[in-house]
């Protein structure tokens, strides 16, 4: 067996013994088991998970599921998108029942909407609702979140009965640092060596979301060293992917089956968890108010969301500066079905990457749809037209 092989190997180890323990929640309840500890669940996008982490609690990102959706269609018109069908499904199936509570953003019109039936249709003793202003640039907002963030604090101080000292919230910002430093290692190596398949990537992204921190940290690290040792694979195309959620495991083997890599994207649960690190400002003497000015200092410099409005928030101007800083030689935009606010933005994005003769491929998912044939010969198509633009054609 070649060094090259064993590489191979390695890095196929670790991912099978990550997603072990991503599937089913597994890496949550062996933590359960072995802390006794309390695991409180999240929706994304912008949850601090830093000051959940503060308070001994261990955040866990609910990210929907593939499965055949079997009683929230009871409780919620075909119209609302699959990622909160699915979610709901989940709660009403009792598969959340290890979770303690959940902290529910109000992102977007289908979570303002649904909120009460996860609290009315589950067992948790703690449910908070997070409210998120949309107009970001006005004065009153920055305002308006700090107090959401010192609820967020109130609300979790009352429910875990700990009030965290300084050095809790030191160290869950250190740890979540590092994990989001760490994952943008393993980006960079990706973007420029294309050695892990898209299935493998977002597996890794996933595990930040849902594993402990320092155990998701060591996997990480030794998935640094693993692909670092590889040689660049130039036969992949190189790709953006825009949208919200993918959960479609799929579409991404799929991307793979046609040599279409994944080297940048702008999802809530993909980009913009990782891409800024949570910064303390020494000099806000009082701990609690250092992490929530850090918070919303975060909050305001993230990247575009379709759901938020600013002048300064032009995400058709991120998709153009990421293809190009990645290398990308096309978009695809997976974009969630009924996600009116991301279906919005195409039209104009689209245009936009015409016009730098970037092509770009819109597919409407739903987290339990299997990839069709239909699919698969868009994207098929879609890696010729972009090969034969490689070879002057």
């Amino acid at each position: 067996m070649g060094e090259t092989e064993a590489i191979e190997l390695s890095i196929t180890e670790i991912i099978t013994r990550l997603n072990t323990e991503i599937t089913d929640y597994t890496g949550v309840k062996k933590w359960q088991e072995q802390t006794g500890g309390q695991a409180v669940g999240w929706l994304p996008p912008d949850v601090p998970v830093e000051i959940i982490a503060a308070f001994g609690l261990l955040p866990v990102a609910i990210l929907g599921s593939q499965a055949e959706v079997k009683m929230a269609s009871a409780h919620l018109p075909n119209y609302v998108c699959s990622y909160m069908r699915s979610s709901l499904d989940l709660v009403l199936q009792d598969k959340l029942n290890f979770l303690a509570g959940l902290i529910f953003p109000q992102g977007c019109d289908a979570k303002k909407h649904i909120t009460d039936l996860f609290e009315r249709n589950s067992q948790w003793t703690f449910l908070h609702r997070q409210l998120l202003p949309k107009q970001l640039d006005r004065p009153s907002s920055r305002v308006y979140f700090a107090q959401e963030i010192r609820r967020l604090i109130s609300e979790l101080k009352r429910f875990s009965g700990v009030d965290p000292t300084e050095e809790d919230y030191r160290m869950a910002v250190t740890g979540y640092n590092l994990n989001r430093g760490l994952l943008r290692q393993i980006v960079e190596i990706q973007q420029k060596k294309r050695t892990l398949s898209n299935e493998q990537f977002f597996a890794i992204v996933k595990s930040a979301l849902l594993l402990p921190v320092a155990q998701c940290n060591v996997y990480l690290a030794e998935i640094i060293d693993a692909v670092s040792a590889e040689s660049a694979d130039e036969t992949k195309i190189p790709l953006v992917l825009s949208g919200t959620i993918v959960e479609s495991w799929e579409l991404l083997r799929t991307l793979d089956e046609f040599g279409l890599t994944i080297v940048g994207d702008d999802l809530y649960a993909g980009y913009r968890y990782y891409n800024q690190d949570l910064l303390l400002d020494e000099g806000i003497r009082d701990p609690e108010e250092r992490i929530v000015a850090a918070v919303v200092k975060r909050h305001y410099g993230q990247i575009p969301y379709s759901n938020y409005f600013a002048k300064d928030l032009d995400k058709k101007a991120f998709i153009l500066d990421l293809a190009a800083r990645t290398g990308a030689r096309g978009v695809v935009f997976a974009l969630l079905k009924f996600c009116d606010a991301v279906d919005y933005d195409y039209p104009l994005i689209k245009e936009a990457l015409a016009e730098q003769k970037i092509p770009s491929i819109k597919l409407e998912i739903e987290f339990q749809s299997a990839a069709s044939g239909q699919l698969k010969t868009r994207l098929q198509a879609f890696a010729e037209i972009i090969r034969g633009r490689g070879n002057g054609i």
